[in-house]
């Protein structure tokens, strides 16, 4: 399983990440390893400095918060506008079901049982 993370800086270069570019990740790893592979991992968090620190996240991939994420997926109230998002690129209701939570429901289920 892969998780798609919305934190933009793992989404484009810049700081201008949109909704879109996390809908580009997603058709990109579904091309690569099937949309059954693909999940969210969106890594919203709501952090300040000092859990920054505590955590020792490495500047080079994390900017020191406050974080911002993309517009149109900028907290978890805009989850909804990854499915309408996943069905206008062309997957399938099932497919997109499977992004938004069924396909980690299923790895997990698989875990679990042995």
């Amino acid at each position: 399983m892969v998780g798609l993370c919305a934190f933009p800086a793992f989404l484009t270069r810049g700081d201008d990440a949109a909704l879109n570019d996390l809908l580009d990740h997603a058709a990109y790893i579904a091309a690569l390893v099937g949309s059954e592979h693909v999940g969210l991992g969106l890594d919203f968090a709501d952090e300040d400095e000092k859990d920054f620190d505590y955590y020792g996240y490495d500047e080079r991939y994390y900017p020191r918060p406050p974080w911002r994420y993309p517009r149109g997926i900028a907290s978890f109230a805009d989850v909804r506008n990854i499915r309408e998002g996943l069905e206008a690129r062309g997957f399938s209701g099932t497919e997109a079901a499977g992004i938004l939570g069924e396909n980690f429901l299923r790895v997990f289920a698989q875990a679990w049982r042995g």
